[in-house]
């Protein structure tokens, strides 16, 4: 990424838009701290900075063989297919009285491809997810400011709702419609029409698992509209930003974290993450 307001087209997402701005490239965490976060941001940490910020349905790798394996069948490419046998299959797993949307998050914390995008309020976090690997690409912190209006009109009339902004909680009724409409694959949602719909949908989640609070999770939810059609944006104008970490300096930003505090097992607080620190505070490989 060497130019600003980059404008591609990611296979599956719609069609080319520009989805940010390059602020500056960095190289340590002081860089970052004088040069950036504004207050209220979210930000994401990817170790290939090449990638757009879009949820894993909507990549190519993800969407062409659920398209593929759902015959063309579902409105949502598929993905309703793919949530649907985890409801049938984790249904005994789950907490007592667990809701369509508490199934949802569930997906999106276990690995299953959904139409949520991770983000975190803590700009470390996100510097821990774009330097923890692949060392010989660049890679990147995108920084979303969330207040921004994602549906609705100006309200002037019946056929024109009003406007709705974010962020949101998980019982806005937009955010319940859309993960309704990819649970049944419905063609609509309830009070919320495509073309109501002008943004993902910024969502702050219940904290159901330690991690979450740990790395101060927070979600966008981009609807089924944004597959195909390229009148859908999935971040306003002007809402979002990213920094490139070259490749070269990812081992002394991750260094770096190690001193403040900020590691595998900090931000995943089991076991598994406590070896996988000793192993690299010993040099060991993983």
């Amino acid at each position: 990424m060497t130019h600003s307001g980059w404008s591609r087209q990611e296979e599956g997402s719609g069609g080319d838009e520009v989805l940010f701005d390059l602020k500056r490239e960095i190289t340590s965490i002081g860089e970052l701290v004088e040069h950036g976060p504004l207050p209220g941001s979210w930000f994401r940490g990817q170790s290939e900075g090449a990638l757009p910020p879009l949820p894993s349905v909507l990549r190519a790798h993800i969407a062409r063989p659920l398209e593929r394996h759902s015959g063309g069948k579902y409105s949502t490419n598929g993905d309703q297919r793919l949530f649907e046998q985890f409801r049938r299959s984790g249904y005994s797993l789950f907490p007592p009285g667990a809701s369509v949307i508490d199934c949802y998050f569930l997906a999106q914390h276990y690995g299953l491809p959904t139409r949520l995008l991770d983000w975190t309020t803590n700009p470390l976090s996100a510097v821990y997810f774009a330097v923890r690997d692949n060392f010989a690409v660049d890679g990147c912190i995108f920084e979303l400011r969330p207040a921004y209006q994602f549906a609705g009109g100006r309200g002037t009339s019946e056929s024109d709702p009003p406007p709705i902004y974010g962020p949101e909680t998980e019982d806005n009724g937009a955010v319940r419609a859309v993960v309704q409409w990819v649970a049944n694959a419905s063609t609509s949602a309830p009070g919320y029409s495509r073309s109501s719909l002008l943004a993902s949908i910024p969502v702050f989640p219940r904290m159901r698992q330690g991690r979450m609070a740990q790395q101060g999770s927070c979600f966008t939810l981009h609807p089924p509209p944004f597959l195909r059609a390229p009148t859908y944006r999935h971040f306003p104008p002007g809402h979002l930003d990213a920094y490139t970490i070259p490749a070269e300096a990812k081992k002394s930003m991750f260094d770096e974290l190690r001193h403040l505090g900020t590691t595998a097992s900090t931000l995943f607080p089991d076991l598994d993450h406590v070896v996988e620190d000793i192993r690299r505070e010993f040099g060991l490989p993983r």
